[in-house]
């Protein structure tokens, strides 16, 4: 059985106290090293020679975590309880190799919110790949056919931009009809209709109990009804494209003010769900320009 390490990776425990264990500290040096100078956590992973150290006896994947993880405590500078591995220079020069090459922190970057894509096939959340030459959007779920697909992301920009183009163009596509107002009865309204129809034909009738069953029924029923927002978030959405000029690029701020989610199809085709709830597909047959 593996046992949760209470003592960071790079320390142990001696007589009482918290000292570095030298063979660990090695890697941790090498990691942040192979980051600063521009190694991806992938990359330094491939790189590491940990030798029989069972922490780093995992899958790919949690092996880049935890990479990941050693690379933002800055502990490893030194602390209270923690004696220095690493030179506080080493660790700045590391953390501004990442937010150079990381694309989810760059400034500059217009990008679609990770936590907005999802899977139309599984439901699953989507990932972002880093391979650079081919930068993919992939769903999480390594059962569903979007896992080894997926979608690349100059294609989802696009698609995004072209759908958000057609609604600022036609803002009658953000409609979704005129009934604000939701009523569903439940089994205790049901149930109390009932009992009042009963007494109207029961002899002699008794209006007295059969007025206050009335009221009783009404206020049920007035719990039932439930209003939607979605008229007025269509007028907001409207409005907000109205107000805006042309829309050639993805905009972070725009797409978080408008959608509740993207859903990828399984043929690398883009769904939006508005903050409204409308659904409006891409649609490429209409699009002569994109290849």
């Amino acid at each position: 059985m593996i046992h949760k390490r209470k003592i960071p990776y790079g320390y142990m425990m001696r007589r009482g106290k918290i000292v570095i264990d030298e063979n660990e500290a090695q890697t941790v040096r090498k990691i942040f090293e192979l980051s600063a100078s521009g190694r991806s956590g992938g990359e330094i992973i491939q790189q590491l020679d940990a030798g029989n150290d069972d922490y780093w006896n995992d899958e790919k994947n949690k092996l880049i975590d935890k990479v990941h993880g050693i690379l933002r405590k800055e502990y490893y500078c030194g602390s209270d309880d923690l004696p220095e591995i690493i030179s506080k220079d080493l660790f700045d020069m590391s953390r501004e190799s990442t937010k150079n090459r990381d694309h989810f922190h760059s400034p500059n970057q217009t990008k679609v919110p990770i936590k907005y894509v999802c899977c139309a096939v599984c439901g699953s959340p989507f990932f972002r790949g880093r391979n650079t030459r081919d930068l993919r959007w992939k769903c999480k779920n390594p059962n569903c056919i979007n896992h080894t697909g997926g979608i690349r992301e100059s294609d989802l920009n696009y698609q995004l931009t072209a759908i958000l183009q057609r609604v600022q163009a036609d803002n009658s596509l953000m409609d979704i009809g005129p009934e604000p107002i939701r009523y569903e009865p439940t089994i205790a309204v049901r149930k109390g209709e009932n009992e009042v129809l009963m007494r109207c034909h029961v002899k002699p009738i008794d209006d007295e109990r059969i007025r206050r069953e009335i009221i009783e029924l009404a206020s049920l029923k007035y719990d039932c009804i439930s209003y939607s927002r979605a008229p007025a978030q269509t007028a907001e959405l409207k409005e907000l494209l109205n107000r805006m000029g042309g829309i050639d690029s993805i905009d972070t701020g725009l797409i978080r003010a408008t959608m509740k989610k993207v859903l990828i199809c399984d043929d690398e085709s883009v769904t939006t769900e508005f903050i409204n709830g409308k659904q409006i597909h891409y649609e490429k047959e209409n699009d002569h320009e994109h290849p």
